[in-house]
């Protein structure tokens, strides 16, 4: 499975811009041709975001270059099949690695505020000393969350980045966990 991460998908603005494409035309490509998927939407805050791997950037430039040549669409879509396979499966990956995050993140925030301590995740004992210091890590850096949560006014953008950045921190180290879980069990 890929990992998203800033770089790799695009909002339908950037997409349309960078393809030559107007958000209507995806819209008509999506809706009378099923040649587009549907975006992953999410929200940050500020609203709805519709997003897309950035493979579909490449592939509306494709349906640009096959439709300057003359093709309808019709024949675009029959010529371009397996390139439309892969932006379904691509946007579909995208939506379960953006879903399987946010998951996690509201996981992470609720045991942080439940003051449970059991959110390490226990490797095995092949881990060794790298497991002994980020399970002490990730106690270090959720009792100084509980202190800025607990002290933190509301209003305060200095100590809600700070407490923002030791959420990040501690979602890498959680990932960390994870990641050698999941290779202990493969071996």
């Amino acid at each position: 499975m890929k990992i998203y991460l800033d770089g790799n998908y695009i909002t339908l603005q950037g997409l349309s811009k960078d393809s030559g494409l107007g958000a209507k035309m995806i819209s008509y490509l999506r809706y009378k041709w099923h040649m587009i998927p549907p975006p992953v939407k999410t929200s940050n805050g500020n609203g709805v975001k519709a997003l897309y791997p950035q493979y579909m950037e490449t592939y509306l430039k494709r349906i640009v270059q096959e439709r300057r040549k003359g093709l309808k669409y019709s024949e675009i879509n029959e010529k371009l099949v397996k390139e439309k396979e892969e932006a379904f499966i691509e946007t579909d990956l995208l939506r379960r690695f953006l879903k399987a995050d946010r998951q996690a993140r509201l996981e992470l925030s609720a045991s942080i505020r439940s003051n449970q301590p059991d959110i390490v995740i226990h490797a095995s004992e092949g881990v060794g000393k790298t497991s002994i210091i980020v399970e002490a890590k990730m106690q270090e850096i959720k009792e100084d969350l509980k202190k800025h949560i607990n002290a933190w006014d509301g209003k305060s953008l200095d100590r809600l980045t700070h407490i923002r950045q030791k959420i990040d921190e501690l979602e890498v180290l959680t990932a960390k966990q994870r990641i050698t879980k999941t290779l202990l069990k493969a071996v």
